[in-house]
């Protein structure tokens, strides 16, 4: 398992800078990331999350009877998480963590959006697969992506994505939303429902005020 601070990617300058300090050696963020480590290392955490990425999976069509999560793949830090006194569990912070689920001959990336506040912590389900759009991107393109969908799967409003696929990728990391200098990048979503599954070209443009995304059926 691996955990990566791709601030750029999932959480704009503001982590970049917290992984920034990190890099160059500051004592506290070291220990957090310590902490950080061991926590989701936990046979606690780990059945939690484990537990959440198989009830997610079991509401994404079609449906299968033979399901195993198989692993975490990795971890990526959206805000460092931050530990109070002896606390075993982070009272502020976010991650997003992917699992790899095998259902029915198939392996399926199911990804989970971890936030804590004031020592609370929620999990909510974002696009499966490979996206490196943030919650924030992803939410715009299911909002743009719906009537699209309908029309595609012959009327169908009981819809959901199913897998994300990296279509092209600059190196690097891509800039937050708004950047001086916007990477624009590509990925294919699969959508299913009602019985039949459609593919469609999501390409992002951050930076631009009037479309973020251009959708195309493929």
């Amino acid at each position: 398992m691996s955990i990566r601070g791709r601030g750029t990617r999932w959480g704009g300058v503001v982590v970049s800078a917290v992984l920034g300090c990190l890099v160059m050696g500051g004592t506290a963020g070291a220990t957090e990331a310590g902490r950080f480590e061991a926590f989701i290392a936990s046979d606690a955490h780990s059945e939690r999350a484990a537990g959440s990425a198989f009830a997610a999976d079991a509401s994404m069509p079609p449906d299968c009877g033979q399901r195993q999560v198989d692993r975490r793949v990795d971890t990526e830090i959206l805000l460092m998480p931050r530990f109070a006194g002896a606390a075993a569990a982070p009272t502020e912070g976010a991650w997003m963590e992917r699992w790899a689920v095998t259902r029915c001959g198939d392996t399926r990336q199911v990804n989970l959006h971890f936030t804590v506040a004031r020592g609370e912590i929620t999990v909510d389900v974002a696009i499966p697969g490979e996206t490196a759009a943030d919650p924030g991107q992803q939410l715009g393109v299911m909002q743009a992506l719906a009537p699209y969908a309908r029309d595609a799967l012959g009327g169908c409003a009981d819809f959901a994505v199913v897998d994300s696929r990296l279509s092209s990728l600059p190196a690097g990391s891509i800039p937050a939303q708004g950047s001086e200098d916007p990477i624009a990048w590509s990925e294919s979503w699969s959508v299913a429902g009602c019985g039949a599954a459609r593919r469609f070209l999501i390409r992002f443009q951050p930076g631009e005020a009037r479309s973020l995304v251009r959708i195309t059926p493929q």
